[in-house]
């Protein structure tokens, strides 16, 4: 999987900002990180240098093999905090997206038909 990682220039990454993100993603997603070919992640200050309240967003796409884009956002105080909601929130986005498939393959299989009662 490859992750790749875009921050304006607001956001202030100190060190191996880049692998915490990594990390922190990783651990989130579970067993999804082998479905996934392609992670972006895009971290924005949306007031730029004035303080506001969840000003920082993190929005996460994922690009999972053979499948349509999954994109979420979240807000937050602090970066680290919007990535972990961000994490949270594309988790349960890629469980309903996978989950339908159950489901519908479930439905649509082939296979003999029950009579009509």
């Amino acid at each position: 999987m490859i992750i790749r990682i875009h921050k304006d220039r607001a956001i202030e990454a100190l060190g191996n900002f880049d692998a915490l993100v990594e990390r922190e993603i990783e651990e989130h997603l579970g067993g999804f990180v082998e479905r996934i070919t392609r992670l972006e992640v895009v971290i924005a200050d949306e007031n730029g240098i004035r303080k506001g309240p969840e000003d920082k967003r993190v929005t996460i796409t994922a690009h999972p093999a053979g499948r349509k884009m999954v994109a979420v956002t979240a807000h937050a105080d602090k970066v680290e905090t919007a990535i972990t909601r961000a994490a949270k929130k594309l988790f349960k986005a890629l469980e309903r997206s996978f989950g339908k498939d159950k489901v519908w393959k479930r439905k649509n299989r082939p296979g003999p038909r029950r009579p009509a009662v």
